[in-house]
């Protein structure tokens, strides 16, 4: 009973010992950049860029040929280069400034609404969640429109990224 009950110790301690070692990783700087595609499917992109550079925050926009990623510079620069090695890459834009995410997790929220074009608000959920993690939003199909709650700093990002997107539309 004693050598089960440390089994299950030691799995649980070398489990938060992984935990932590991952976390850590995520203090580096998150870059978002876009990557307009030629001569390849998004579809084809984002399983090469899952598999060879194993990216984990990735969006994209149906009807649109562009991936959209956030991860740290040196995946940014390796899922670029692997696209640039296609010839798959039209344009490349960086909306914002890199995110430090261990800081903004201590600054406190706001509420924004973003004003988008008809349809587009069920993508600029996605887009929202997906490479910013926000949790916090609210879909407004009959206004076009969603809420999105998160550190100002990230929301400034969103609305950079919607711009470069052509997401959001003036008042």
């Amino acid at each position: 009973m004693n050598f089960l009950r440390s089994t299950i110790v030691a799995a649980l301690f070398a489990g938060l010992v992984l935990s932590g070692a991952v976390l850590a990783g995520e203090s580096e700087p998150i870059f978002t950049r876009v990557l307009y595609l030629q001569g390849m499917e998004v579809r084809e992109a984002v399983t090469l860029l899952r598999s060879q550079v194993h990216v984990r925050q990735m969006a994209t926009i149906q009807g649109r040929n562009l991936v959209i990623i956030a991860e740290t510079l040196d995946k940014i620069e390796q899922s670029e280069t692997v696209l640039r090695q296609k010839d798959a890459v039209s344009r490349v834009a960086e909306p914002h400034p890199p995110l430090e995410l261990r800081k903004l997790g201590k600054a406190p929220a706001a509420t924004r609404a973003f004003r988008v074009g008809a349809g587009d608000s069920a993508s600029t959920v996605t887009i929202l969640r997906s490479i910013y993690q926000m949790r916090e939003l609210t879909e407004e199909a009959e206004s076009n429109s969603v809420s999105a709650r998160a550190a100002p700093a990230v929301l400034d990002a969103g609305e950079a990224l919607l711009q470069e997107l052509g997401l959001l539309v003036e008042p």
